[in-house]
């Protein structure tokens, strides 16, 4: 998805309108060469929740995406006015299409602005495209009412990779072929 000029209009995502009011945005395939600034928006990100820096250290592992994974992966950037605002990483789990949503992240100075009901669709239709059957996430609870939002349904809980005996929410989605 690109527009090379601003664009003004309000759109429905999710059934919620999003004001998209001249606003210049491009999403992309990552570089390899975005990895450290995909790693600093992950951290900014989790840490514009509050967690206390124990927390962020013991999570730094998790937050950090590689050269590596953007070259494997499905790891595709939102740019707005030409500065990286975001971003998703989705892997492939199993032969039988389905995928795992890793992480998105957006930039605390633009959270609540719809840019990741931006990236959000923007994953669909890539996972559309890969004939995806299906998608999970391991969310934080703080993201867990926004993954219900695009439609997401509970249906477990995983243990944190990060810190042992955390729990996190296991959330899943059929993706259905809108093509």
């Amino acid at each position: 998805m690109r527009f090379a000029e601003a664009v003004s209009f309000v759109s429905v995502i999710a059934g919620k309108a999003i004001d998209l009011v001249h606003i210049a945005y491009e999403i992309r395939d990552a570089l390899p060469t975005e990895a450290a600034i995909l790693t600093e928006i992950s951290i900014r990100s989790k840490a514009h929740w509050g967690y206390d820096q124990a927390f962020m250290d013991a999570c730094l592992d998790e937050l950090n995406i590689t050269a590596r994974e953007i070259e494997i992966d499905i790891v595709r950037v939102l740019k707005v006015d030409g500065t990286v605002v975001g971003y998703y990483h989705s892997s492939k789990i199993d032969v039988r299409g389905f995928y795992e949503l890793e992480a998105i992240f957006i930039e605390p100075a633009n959270i609540g602005k719809g840019y990741g009901k931006l990236l959000w669709v923007d994953l669909e239709n890539t996972l559309v495209s890969r004939d995806a059957r299906n998608l999970v996430v391991q969310s934080d609870p703080n993201a867990a009412e926004f993954y219900k939002s695009m439609g997401m349904k509970l249906f477990g809980e995983r243990e944190s990779g990060s810190i042992p005996g955390r729990y996190l929410p296991l959330l899943e989605k059929t993706i259905e072929n809108i093509h």
